[in-house]
């Protein structure tokens, strides 16, 4: 299929520095590039179907990874640790915020408002359906989406042969460390 969109993304271990906006240490776990199974009708429902699989990719690492850390483990238990906290009117003093159990960065920005959004555009119902579950599995891991510029993201190497920013994969693989 000609038209298929090409998507990559990966999955490391990091310390709470990213959430705060800081250069973090990254210990990759996971990397893919493929194209999308099947063609899309818009630019988010291309993002979106690709921050499902990234999703499924996390999902998957943060099971084997609590499987390890805690006896008893099994899959489609809760991966958090429900912890109450009082009512805030600023977002950055919840816990959620400055220091959340998984992340998805991505250089979408209209994934990224569609995600944060309460009301999906029912323009694209497909992508406003990919969006509630990616919603959902991030709760599920206690994360939060964040955004970056494509020049920043490492994983735009792995969406395209020509005019790709290489420079954050290489820093990426060289330093070990994000921001």
């Amino acid at each position: 299929g000609q038209g298929r969109s090409q998507h990559g993304w990966i999955v490391g271990f990091t310390t709470p520095d990213l959430a705060a906006g800081a250069e973090a240490p990254v210990s990759l776990m996971f990397w893919k590039s493929r194209k999308l199974r099947r063609k899309a009708s818009s630019s988010l429902l291309c993002e979106a179907l690709s921050g499902s699989k990234a999703m499924a990719s996390l999902l998957k690492v943060a099971n084997l990874e609590m499987a390890m850390r805690v006896t008893g483990h099994r899959h489609g238990k809760p991966l958090i640790r429900g912890v109450a906290e009082e009512p805030t009117v600023l977002t950055k003093q919840s816990r959620l915020n400055q220091d959340p159990e998984a992340q998805i960065v991505m250089d979408a920005k209209a994934l990224y408002d569609a995600l944060l959004s309460e009301q999906q555009n029912q323009d694209d119902e497909r992508a406003a359906l990919e969006c509630s579950l990616i919603t959902e599995d991030l709760e599920t891991l206690g994360g939060r989406p964040r955004w970056v510029p494509h020049d920043k993201n490492p994983a735009d190497a792995l969406t395209k042969v020509e005019g790709a920013h290489f420079a954050p994969m290489a820093k990426l693989l060289n330093t070990s460390k994000f921001s």
